[in-house]
This record gives C-alpha cells, structure tokens and sequence, in this order.
C-alpha cells in the first residue's frame, strides 16, 4: 500500500493517509515514545440521517435509530467486543453525533489486536431481536438522563427554531415513542444503507508502524458488493426566530445558532473558527464587556456541525443575564458585519486558532478526535493549519456576511 505523507515542523509528527479498497481512508498520526494509542473507526453516518434510498426504495428510519445502532455494534453472535477489548487491556466507546458515529479505543499493549477487534466489530455486525428490548431500556435511561440538563435542551431548541420542525434535529437518542419503532431488522437495514465502505474510515495515533496498521485495516475490511444508494437531504427555510423556555434554574443557559450557507469545507471550518475567535474568544471586546458589566463570567463555548444538507455554527453560554449576553453577541456580529474585523483583531485571532491547533498534538485522543471531525470532508489537522495561515481577509469578510447574516440566526434560552 502506499501513502500520502504529510509534515509539519510545529506537530512534531507526520500524517500518513491511505487510501482503501472499500473507499474509505485511513490516516495515521505516529507518535513514538508514546504510552497509550488511541484509534477510531469514524462512520459517516449520525442521528441526522434518518432517510436513503437504496435500489430504488426510499427508506425512513426512526429517530435515534443511528444512536441505537450504535449501542447495538459492540454485541457479536459469541460474546461481545467489550468484552474482548478488556481482555486485552483496551478501553473501548463509542458516540454518535448529528453527523457521525465513531467507535474508538485506547490501550498501552495488545495495539494491533485491540485494532483487529475494531475493525471486526464495524465491519462484521451482529442484530439480535433478543437483546433489543435490554438495549431500548438503557437507551430510555439515557434519554430521562440528558432530560433536564439545560444545555442539552437549549442546544436542541435552538436547532428546532433553526431548522423547523424537522425530525433531522430531533434529540440523538430519539424519543420514547421512536426507540419503540425500532427492531433488529430496522438496525440491519440502518447498516447497510449507511456502514458502506466508502462511509467509513479511521484515524490512528500510536507508537506503531504505519504500513503495518494500514495493512491490517486492508486485510480485514469487508468489501461489500456496490449498491446505488442516494441519501436524502431536504430543503431547510432559515430565518431569525427566538426559543426562550421559562424553566427555573440555578444558571439558565443560551445557544446561539448559525446555519452556514455554504460548503462545509477546510476553507469555510477555519473561517467560520476564526471568526467566532475573534469575536467571542476569551481576548475578545464581547469577553471583555460580559465580565466587566458583570453579565457572563463563563466564555462561549462555541462548536461547528455539518453533515448531509446542514452548516451551522453553536455559541453555548452561561448567564443569569442570558438576554442581555445574547443582546450584546447578536451586537457584535452585526457590527462586524458592516464594518469588518480589524486586522489587529483577525491576526490574534488567527494566533489564537493556531495555538490551539498545535496544542492537540501532544495528546493521541486530542489528535485522532479532532482528525475524526475532518474525515468526512476529506481534510486533514495539517491542511488545517495551512488553511489557518493562508486565509484571506476578503474571503473572511465574505464569510461574515454570508454565513453569519441575521437571515442565519436563532437563539433557544432555558432556564430563566
């Protein structure tokens, strides 16, 4: 096999991207001398993606069922794959987000094993209608869990204000009422509608050898025979709306939403982190006004989101005075949108996107979770930082008025 071998002086390490034959990728951050590897099979598939159609047939699936498939890859025919990452000393989880679903370990020997382990258990699924109902009842205590947590309902309000009704932007682990309508069967044709090759890839940083873990992926991933299948990706109206959910709480929470009308590609991700740094990151005029008039002592917690048909930007925040911190936000945007962002501003900034890029890589679970969000876009951590250092100012001020225009905005406030 060969790869593509990319460096920077900065990370210390190179990435090394192979290409399989089931067409997913497969990039490899060495790190020698390091205690513990961390590797992940990231699937491009997350609880957004409840429609396809496969042959012809168009396919609706219940919401939360990405989330139970999830829950439902670690059973196998003899056993479990829990099980068989402990014996071999490994941590092993998984998660599933709008966008995607990544299964992942961690160990300090046995690597190559606990990797053969990975790579059976996405690729070799095992649904069984007998544990389904086990499974539904710990994915209800989930749901009763996350229930009453502020920043969890704000996050989802704001998406529903953002984006309607539709049921894309429901909660990941569904409703009640929706895990009801799964079986083993609906999971089977989740799996294959959705864990194509082509759909699924991994990310790897240890001390190993390369060729030897991209030779192990290789060997033992399923090549699947080709299917047409189309995944449905409907059209959104955007416009300004305002959720705000009278709940009492201790410390009521705000999250501001931008839908992005744009490609989420390496340009736009590094414009759109560049932008929210400089207007909301901790060396910011909005930071400054929140402590010194008292109204916000937490910095925005600010996140990006794409998948199929979707772009949006979340600025989460804390508040006793969560109007007023959402005012004085909803104020600096517009303002830099008719008067642009200085270059002093932009060029911290940009110091800022890139520190916090380097910082990554002195960790392996830092480096392969954050390489998981670029995955599906087909990018990398180092085009990243080129992308971060090459950007232009008027592709900058284009991106504020396109992404980040009023037409774009919503705002869900719980706990007031």
């Amino acid at each position: 096999m060969e790869a593509e071998v990319k460096t920077n002086k900065y990370a210390g390490c190179k990435i090394f991207k192979f290409s399989l034959s089931t067409g997913g990728s497969c990039y490899i951050i060495p790190k020698y001398g390091c205690k513990k590897g961390f590797a992940a099979a990231v699937i491009n598939v997350g609880s957004s993606d409840i429609s396809a159609q496969k042959e012809g047939e168009k396919i609706m699936f219940p919401s939360g069922t990405a989330h139970f498939t999830e829950h439902k890859m670690f059973e196998k025919e003899t056993g479990d794959a829990m099980a068989e990452f402990s014996k071999l000393g490994a941590n092993a989880n998984a998660f599933t987000d709008l966008s995607k679903t990544v299964y992942y370990f961690s160990c300090s020997d046995n690597f190559y094993e606990a990797l053969n382990v990975l790579i059976q258990m996405v690729f070799k699924p095992y649904f069984s209608e007998n544990t389904i109902e086990r499974e539904r009842q710990i994915i209800e205590r989930e749901i009763a869990m996350y229930k009453d947590e502020n920043g969890w309902k704000a996050y989802f309000s704001m998406l529903s204000s953002l984006y309607g009704e539709s049921r894309r932007f429901e909660e990941i682990s569904g409703s009640i009422e929706s895990i009801y309508k799964i079986s083993a069967n609906t999971l089977r044709k989740f799996y294959d509608c959705f864990y194509t090759g082509e759909n699924i890839s991994f990310v790897i940083c240890a001390d190993i050898d390369p060729m030897k873990c991209a030779e192990i992926i290789e060997e033992n991933s399923v090549k699947r025979k080709h299917e047409k299948i189309v995944y449905s990706c409907e059209e959104f109206d955007l416009h300004e709306r305002f959720a705000d959910k009278s709940e009492k709480s201790k410390m009521p929470v705000f999250d501001i939403g931008f839908a992005i009308d744009k490609k989420a590609d390496i340009k736009n991700i590094c414009c759109a982190e560049i932008i929210t740094e400089a207007l909301y990151g901790r060396g910011s005029l909005y930071r400054r006004k929140m402590l010194k008039k008292n109204i916000c002592a937490f910095p925005l917690n600010v996140s990006q989101c794409f998948g199929r048909g979707f772009y949006f930007v979340s600025a989460e925040g804390r508040s006793l005075k969560s109007r007023q911190a959402v005012h004085y936000a909803f104020y600096e945007m517009k303002k830099a949108a008719v008067n642009g962002i200085d270059s002093k501003t932009l060029d911290y900034a940009k110091n800022m996107c890139t520190q916090r890029l380097i910082s990554i890589f002195k960790d392996a679970q830092s480096i392969v979770m954050q390489q998981s969000i670029l995955n599906n876009i087909n990018s990398d951590l180092f085009e990243k930082y080129d992308c971060i250092q090459n950007i232009e100012t008027d592709y900058i001020m284009y991106m504020l008025e396109k992404g980040f225009g009023k037409a774009n905005i919503s705002v869900a406030v719980h706990g007031i």
